[in-house]
């Protein structure tokens, strides 16, 4: 099977996810309207909703081995290019809203929160790697940072149990409980929080 071949399985199984979890989020939220006997554009966004299908799939149902490595790309690649796009439309928004007096305002409150969110982490004692996922998270975008950073806590080479192993790497698909038990030091398919 080609390198093409091996991820579009689980590009295609994320795609699902995905279009299932913004058809439940609309049909939450216009539900949830209609309840308060009111209309329009659901309220409920299909960003977290298709994230915690996805957590629950991948934790309640064995999924297939041919699934990993699209997983796998659309977690990384897919997501941190989908991140970067989103940033780039608010920022020429809110550039041209706010103008170029609004860029140094943003940029240090983006800075006073990761500073002031660190610092207090490390003030509760929270471990460093969950301290900078918080700090990212409250800093920047909230739950696509946090996916998009936590990668960058591990090493390309280490375990989250801190074996090393040539084909580990960080992922952030998260492996199930029963999965967990099984794992060996060459599994490449890691959780975010582990």
């Amino acid at each position: 099977m080609s390198a093409r071949a091996a991820w579009l399985p689980g590009l295609l199984a994320a795609v699902v996810v995905m279009l299932v979890g913004f058809t439940l989020a609309d049909a939450l939220g216009r539900a949830l309207l209609a309840a308060r006997g009111l209309s329009g554009a659901s309220p409920i966004s299909g960003v977290p909703v298709a994230i915690v299908l996805g957590l629950l799939l991948r934790n309640l149902l064995p999924l297939p081995a041919s699934l990993g490595t699209g997983l796998k790309f659309c977690t990384t690649t897919v997501l941190r290019l989908g991140i970067v796009l989103v940033g780039i439309k608010l920022s020429v928004l809110e550039m041209a809203r706010l103008g170029a007096a609004g860029v140094p305002v943003v940029l240090t409150a983006i800075v006073t929160g990761l500073v002031f969110v660190t610092w207090f982490n490390r003030r509760l004692g929270l471990p460093p790697r969950l301290g900078t996922l918080i700090a990212a998270g409250t800093s920047i975008c909230g739950v696509t940072a946090i996916v998009s950073t936590a990668p960058l806590g591990r090493t390309a080479h280490q375990m989250p149990n801190g074996s090393a192993t040539r084909e580990a790497s960080s992922s952030a698909v998260p492996e199930s409980k029963s999965e967990a038990g099984k794992r060996s030091s060459t599994n490449s398919m890691t959780g975010v929080f582990n």
